[in-house]
């Protein structure tokens, strides 16, 4: 289907149309936007830092079945395997803290 074309003077003596969305959907306050408040961090991760690390999947298959052997967490798991490679490079073991 063609679309019709409007000359420049046509556009400009156009009535003004109304607004289709209704009031209610309608921001109150445009120049505002509220952002949705965050949970608050629990307490255990207080100080601590997220990261992210790739491993073969073998590799981390084999790491879970170690965590569950053992009866503890990957957490716990990586977290020793960080303060052993702080003491071989002779770093303070802190990430047991």
């Amino acid at each position: 289907m063609a679309r019709k074309t409007l000359s420049l003077g046509a556009l400009m003596d156009r009535e003004e149309r109304p607004d289709p969305t209704p009031a209610a959907a309608q921001p109150k306050n445009q120049d505002v936007v509220e952002k949705p408040a965050k949970a608050p961090k629990p307490s255990y991760r207080e100080g601590k830092r997220a990261f992210t690390a790739w491993a073969p999947t073998e590799a981390y298959r084999q790491l879970k079945r170690m965590a569950a052997d053992r009866d503890t967490t990957v957490q716990a798991l990586l977290e020793e395997g960080m303060d052993l490679v702080f003491a071989k490079y002779g770093y303070d073991q802190i990430a047991r803290q």
